[in-house]
């Protein structure tokens, strides 16, 4: 299956379950790999037979900079729902979403959860 992939997008938010997080904020990376026929686009060089990578983006955008969620899981959720709205033509979407900052004692490099669906 071909795909289309968008990494380590680069956001802030105010997402988590502490209150500082949702006070302070953080910086979230956003990987997305969409799963989509890509065919026709790479016979006819025709934008609109493959999925416009940039309004991706703003979407991604505009949900992580958005209202708060406690659970990345949850942000996740609704991004895969809203742009499987907004595509019809994608067949399967992976989503990974890391705070690469969070407000843990430990030293890490990040945490964060990736999940993917297929659509129903």
């Amino acid at each position: 299956m071909d795909s289309i992939r968008l990494e380590k997008l680069s956001f802030y938010g105010y997402h988590g379950v502490l209150p500082e997080e949702q006070q302070l904020g953080q910086r979230f990376l956003v990987s997305l790999e969409i799963f989509v026929d890509l065919r026709k686009a790479g016979q006819s060089d025709d934008l609109s037979l493959t999925l416009d990578y940039g309004k991706i983006a703003q979407t991604t955008q505009s949900l992580v900079e958005g209202k708060p969620v406690q659970l990345l899981e949850h942000l996740a959720t609704n991004l895969i729902e809203t742009l499987f709205h907004e595509y019809p033509a994608m067949e399967e979407i992976r989503v990974s979403i890391d705070k690469p900052s969070p407000p843990l004692p430990q030293t890490l490099a990040s945490v964060g959860i990736t999940l993917r669906r297929k659509r129903i």
